[in-house]
Parts: C-alpha cells; sequence; structure tokens
C-alpha cells in the first residue's frame, strides 16, 4: 500500500502533476531498445562549456542539466537513454533514482560548431 506521501504527490490532478503541466517540456524518451515513449520532461540547465578542437578545427559547447520526468510516464528510465525536444537531445550520465513519484538524473548535451572547418575549406 502505498504511503500518504506517494498518494498525495504522484496522484492524478496533485501537485506533482500541477508542476509538469506548468513547466514540463513535451518530448519523447528513447532507451538503448529504440523504444520511444512521449512524456513531459522538466530541465534545470547548468552553464555550458566550451569546447575547442585542437586537430580538428571544431569548437562547441557541452551542458549539464538535472532532469525530471515522472514515474507515471516512464517506468524506468536507465543510463545513456535520451530525452528528445525542441531539436536538442539529452543523454542520461548517472542511473536515475526515484524520488517523490518522480525520477531524478544528470543529462548533458553536446553542439558542435564545424565553422571552423567551412572557414578552411572555403580559404584552400
Amino acid at each position: 500500500m502505498p504511503s500518504a506521501f506517494s498518494t498525495r504527490f504522484s496522484g492524478s490532478g496533485g501537485p506533482l502533476d500541477a508542476l509538469y503541466a506548468q513547466f514540463g517540456i513535451a518530448s519523447v524518451y528513447t532507451d538503448k531498445t529504440a523504444l520511444s515513449l512521449p512524456c513531459s520532461f522538466r530541465i534545470q540547465r547548468h552553464d555550458p562549456q566550451q569546447l575547442a578542437g585542437t586537430n580538428t578545427h571544431t569548437s562547441g559547447e557541452v551542458q549539464t542539466a538535472d532532469g525530471y520526468v515522472r514515474e507515471s510516464e516512464v517506468a524506468k528510465p536507465i543510463r545513456d537513454g535520451r530525452f528528445s525536444f525542441d531539436g536538442e537531445v539529452w543523454v542520461i550520465q548517472k542511473t536515475p533514482y526515484l524520488k517523490n513519484g518522480q525520477w531524478c538524473m544528470t543529462v548533458s548535451r553536446v553542439t558542435a560548431d564545424r565553422r571552423g572547418e567551412m572557414r578552411i575549406a572555403a580559404n584552400a
């Protein structure tokens, strides 16, 4: 039997649902087996870090974030699973843990800027 706390925060129409209705982003979760599940994803982004390629002339950034998804939408997200939304793909970096009816996890994304390669090709 679930506790009163679990019932209150994971039940339909409760504060957790209101939180995701206000701040959740429509997303698709994909695991290693290519199973895709639509879900509502919350993200708290950290500051991005710049990357500078040495021999590749490629620069970009890596960004980490704290991600959250309701247990009722994704039964058990796994490490290396992906959340896709708004043209971004966020990869789960550490094993998610369940807290108050939602999965909590560290996610990251990497973007590459290949303008350096294009400038070199244009000047060749």
